[in-house]
């Protein structure tokens, strides 16, 4: 099913993943500090973003709830012109749909409803694995730590490259819960370009069930990109 390497010795990446889908279900809250970190260059043009908040998850039934915060630094420099920026997002998938609810400097705020997607989640559920196996080459690297948790790793290549994709990208899975607790993005030179980390992770934390709902401020209109009626 998946086309993984590893040496002789370390898990299969199936033995993985089964792990992973067993842990993932384990824990029915999850609560952490959230880290974002994006580097874009392209000729005399750079785009470094950074962002710090918070991430929850709540699961019920089958469905994943969730919810991120995030406050978000954006520095653009073109030639000697520096340009920063400012912007706090809101995410929220309650199940059916994702809502993005963004506040930028000097701009009224502005919401959408999407389609939720593998990547707004943090575990290696089946919905991450099914990506691995639909668009990435899959390499298993040696064991790690990370904040004396031990972890997998698995670095990833996409099949079909797009422009603005990373290169590789390396997963790192806590074994005890199969939070993807860190991920780091790599240029064809092996340049980190993109980074996400949490830290501070609680699982099973009280969390109220209604902080999984969206509902978007007095004045504000949700622009509907779900393409359905």
């Amino acid at each position: 099913m998946f086309p993984a390497r590893q040496p002789e010795g370390r898990e299969s990446l199936g033995a993985i993943r089964a792990e992973c889908l067993s842990k993932a279900s384990a824990h029915s809250t999850v609560a952490a500090k959230i880290r974002l970190n994006t580097e874009v260059i392209s000729g005399q043009v750079s785009v470094v973003s950074e962002a710090n908040g918070t991430y929850e998850h709540q699961r019920k039934g089958a469905k994943l709830l969730f919810r991120v915060e995030m406050k978000n630094q954006i520095r653009t420099k073109a030639g000697k012109r520096v340009v920063d920026d400012e912007q706090a997002v809101l995410t929220i998938g309650d199940g059916v749909h994702a809502y993005t609810l963004t506040h930028q400097k000097g701009k009224e705020p502005s919401a959408v409803k999407s389609m939720p997607v593998a990547s707004q989640t943090l575990l290696a559920d089946e919905p991450f694995f099914e990506v691995l196996a639909s668009n990435f080459e899959v390499r298993v690297l040696p064991d790690e730590k990370i904040d004396a948790q031990d972890v997998w790793v698995l670095e990833t290549r996409p099949r079909t490259p797009k422009p603005g994709q990373a290169a590789k990208t390396l997963h790192y899975i806590r074994k005890d819960c199969a939070l993807r607790v860190r991920s780091t993005g790599h240029d064809a030179t092996g340049r980190r370009i993109q980074f996400s980390g949490l830290s501070e992770v609680k699982l099973d934390p009280e969390i109220d069930p209604r902080r999984f709902i969206f509902e978007a401020p007095d004045g504000v209109k949700v622009m509907d990109l779900t393409g359905k009626p």
